[in-house]
């Protein structure tokens, strides 16, 4: 959400865009919309761990991806439609927050399906693999266990 957010403000700086409380509120619209998205992606893969009990990591995250593409592709595209709408027929403030907007629609689209989920699984990879083989490797001792009355 911060990568969304501070890209947003950075293409604004390259634009040599005024950065004034209009784009702040934009970037913090953006932060709300990347949120949503972010939710929606994970909320996929969820739903996904107990359709495909046995699958790997990267496989579940494979089939999440490509069953939640076309609802992202279509909701970013509707939002941007709707924002050209603001940037052309608007004025002032008002393309300023609508070019602002566009940027972090675009960025956050990208960061839901390209950065998220491969950031996850890098971590699962990278940090939380090696907890799982331990406790794999690991032999359950018996005197845990209560007594059986």
């Amino acid at each position: 959400m911060v990568h969304d957010a501070v890209g947003t403000i950075g293409i604004l700086v390259l634009l040599g865009k005024e950065i004034n409380l209009t784009t702040i509120a934009a970037a913090i619209t953006i932060v709300g919309y990347s949120v949503n998205d972010t939710v929606i992606v994970y909320d996929r893969v969820r739903e996904n761990l107990g359709k495909l009990r046995g699958a790997s990591f990267v496989r579940l995250i494979n089939v999440s991806t490509s069953e939640m593409l076309g609802r992202t592709i279509l909701t970013a595209a509707t939002v941007l439609f709707s924002l050209q709408g603001l940037f052309i027929w608007g004025t002032g403030e008002l393309k300023d927050f609508a070019l602002a907007l566009t940027i972090g629609v675009v960025l956050g689209m990208y960061s839901s399906i390209y950065v998220a989920l491969p950031l996850t699984e890098w971590f699962e990879s990278r940090f939380f693999s090696k907890l799982s083989q331990k406790n794999k490797a690991r032999p359950r001792s018996s005197s845990n266990v209560a007594p059986a009355v």
